[in-house]
């Protein structure tokens, strides 16, 4: 039986976690800067990261899948990941520092879509909808960047043993969760290939992989250059902070604004947003207007994100829903780090972490008419048809 009452400890949840996450995300690649390391050196760093994902996350989407409850696979990924966080402090030898941000990042990257899978499935068939409790995140991301920017005073030596605590606690509040069950008891399992067997799908994860690698260019680099051209730790979190503030309105009406234009008037939306912020990331110079300017984040990664995980909760095969998650996320990854992560780190110190910028602005928009090209092709092969699973 659902819940009639707001699911406050499955919003708490939220609000520790991307706390946390603000300052791994915001703060991580200013410290490896600081201590020496070069944009492509980080680049680097993140790509081989990045190869961890491509073995272990399918894996986790699997194993959550299968698990008695998939609260357990949650809990052992973020006790894993408050201990190996711990041991980036320990030296500032670039290979040592290499090995821990794979290991790190095989077990943290997994959390945020399993996180998404176990509330979409504690939610299904009840009143409160997922962007209500994802809500929670996108404030903690705010104040978390804003206050951390302003506590750090540019000295980011200390931001390890914050996360730590942080996944420990965010460990603590899971295991008061309700236990949501795995599917390891159904007779019939889904192929793998099931996730990809929709066109709609399809157009998604091509969309997906393209807004992603414009995004990994500005979290992986521009924090870098918005410090180059005279912002303090502070601004660099107010900075943070307008981008996940600007979240909010959205997911208030997120449900509502999604049945009433549906997904993929929404993504295209937001993919015209999105050119238009990175375009003036590139053309502005003063700290204050680009802060200003990250206001627009707010129609941009939050709808995308909504989208996807309420898309695959509704698509997929149910025994393969937290595998999809995973595998989406994996998919984006790869592609904006394994492949382009080393290589976006030597156009950065080459051609500036500006000009990316721009070229951000003019993917995001080629991506996003190609994305509105090929569902408008869909939708007309579909009006033709009897409706089938995974129609958007």
């Amino acid at each position: 039986m659902k819940e009639n009452g707001f699911p406050i400890k499955f919003f708490a949840t939220y609000l520790v976690f991307y706390a946390v996450q603000a300052v791994y995300n915001g703060f991580t690649n200013l410290y490896l800067h600081d201590i020496g390391f070069s944009q492509a050196q980080i680049g680097l760093a993140v790509s081989i990261a990045t190869a961890a994902l491509l073995l272990i996350q399918p894996f986790w989407g699997l194993v959550s899948d299968r698990a008695k409850h998939k609260n357990t696979i949650l809990k052992i990924l973020l006790a894993a990941s408050a201990v190996v966080v711990l041991l980036y402090p320990l030296s500032h030898k670039y290979w040592v520092l290499f090995c821990v941000t794979a290991l790190f990042s095989a077990v943290y990257s997994p959390i945020s879509p399993l996180q998404d899978n176990l509330t979409l499935e504690h939610l299904e068939g009840g009143r409160w909808d997922f962007g209500q409790i994802r809500l929670g995140g996108s404030l903690a991301y705010a104040l978390s960047m804003l206050i951390m920017g302003w506590a750090l005073r540019d000295n980011y030596s200390g931001i390890f043993y914050i996360v730590s605590i942080g996944l420990a606690v965010c460990f603590v509040m899971t295991s008061l969760l309700p236990p949501v069950t795995g599917h390891r008891r159904e007779g019939h399992r889904a192929p793998i290939r099931s996730i990809f067997a929709s066109q709609a799908m399809l157009c998604l994860i091509f969309y997906n992989l393209v807004y992603t690698l414009c995004s990994s260019f500005y979290y992986n680099f521009y924090p870098i250059y918005f410090q180059s051209i005279g912002a303090t730790s502070g601004n660099i979190g107010t900075l943070m902070f307008a981008s996940a503030i600007a979240e909010v309105p959205f997911l208030f009406f997120a449900s509502k604004l999604v049945k009433r234009f549906g997904i993929p008037v929404m993504i295209t939306f937001s993919g015209l947003i999105t050119s238009v912020r990175w375009l003036l990331l590139f053309l502005l110079k003063d700290p204050t207007l680009i802060i200003v300017t990250n206001l627009l984040h707010g129609l941009g990664f939050v709808v995308v994100n909504y989208c996807l995980a309420v898309y695959i909760n509704t698509s997929v095969p149910k025994e393969l829903r937290a595998t999809g998650q995973t595998m989406m996320a994996m998919l984006a990854t790869i592609f904006s780090r394994l492949i382009f992560g080393y290589i976006g780190g030597i156009a950065a110190d080459r051609l500036g972490v500006n000009n990316l910028m721009l070229f951000s602005a003019v993917l995001m928009i080629c991506g996003t008419a190609v994305f509105a090209l090929w569902f408008r092709a869909i939708n007309r092969r579909a009006a033709a048809l009897p409706p089938a699973e995974g129609t958007v």
